[in-house]
């Protein structure tokens, strides 16, 4: 039996900077616990933010007073509640927009390059236009995840090296995209993000993914939302984890496949066990997640 995760909602005490212009889109960025990256990260979002989309900085269980600054200087939203609960605060940080049709979730640790938006928004449309089946949610290519990594590297010719050093390759959630050693080599086939962001704007094919997926950066509808009884709320927890397994399985359930976009490619930097050893080495390849200028 499906849980029944619609019935609790958490009140939580929240702070809210509005600087919302109603738009029809809303990119939500999850931020404040990997500072080290923001300086390419959430500036490449400054960099290349699209004048359709409102954003917004969310922050679960703290505020930053750098996060405010970057929010003021970009005249983006920024909430942050006291206590960490992170379904709640993506379900708060949706329905203060209420004007969005269409919502960009995204973690501090994504990195995107130039017309990611533009390209998302026109591939996402389209798919509505002509797609065989209604979006459960679209992402772009994303090397560092348990399904895109496949995508990747049969996209840039490097699925033979992989599986000469790692095994054959599967879109699974028990993939071994989780070792240090998968990271590395995933990120060592990338000289510039840019170039290769640049690289991938060629692709025209888009694809339907029937794996489990990582939801570090996906674009979906708020009717989506509303469909899947919105994000859910359990008491006691956090909401780390049940966002991404809560949509997977109503994706399922409703026949609402998740579409790549194979002309946009986003870059994911670690996952928790990496996340020490990804950290050495984005510092130790700083030129390589640098915008070209």
């Amino acid at each position: 039996m499906k849980e029944d995760t619609t019935l609790y909602r958490y009140d939580l005490p929240y702070h809210f900077t509005n600087r919302s212009q109603g738009k029809d889109y809303l990119c939500y960025i999850l931020a404040g616990y990997e500072p080290v990256l923001w300086n390419s990260t959430l500036a490449r979002v400054e960099i290349f933010q699209h004048e359709k989309i409102d954003y917004c900085i969310v922050s679960s269980g703290k505020y930053d007073k750098d996060l405010e600054q970057i929010a003021e200087r970009n005249h983006w939203s920024y909430l942050y509640t006291e206590q960490n609960q992170v379904c709640y605060i993506q379900n708060l940080a949706i329905e203060l927009h209420p004007n969005a049709k269409y919502i960009f979730k995204m973690d501090e640790d994504i990195f995107i390059g130039k017309k990611f938006f533009e390209q998302m928004i026109l591939e996402f449309h389209m798919i509505e236009e002509t797609g065989e089946y209604e979006i459960g949610f679209a992402v772009p290519v994303v090397p560092l995840n348990c399904c895109g990594y496949v995508s990747y590297l049969n996209m840039i010719g490097r699925k033979e090296d992989y599986e000469k050093k790692f095994g054959r390759v599967y879109r699974s959630r028990f993939s071994g995209i989780y070792l240090n050693e998968v990271a590395k080599f995933l990120w060592d086939t990338i000289d510039s993000f840019d170039n290769m962001a640049e690289r991938f704007l060629e692709n025209k094919e888009n694809h339907i993914l029937g794996c489990y997926y990582n939801i570090g950066c996906i674009m979906f509808t708020r009717k989506r939302w509303y469909m899947m009884g919105k994000w859910p709320e359990i008491p006691g927890e956090s909401g780390m984890g049940r966002d991404e397994k809560f949509i997977f399985n109503d994706n399922i359930e409703k026949d609402m496949p998740i579409y790549e976009i194979g002309s946009v490619l986003a870059g994911h930097l670690a996952f928790g066990p990496q996340k020490q050893y990804m950290l050495q080495y984005y510092k130790n390849h700083f030129e390589k997640y640098a915008v070209n200028k």
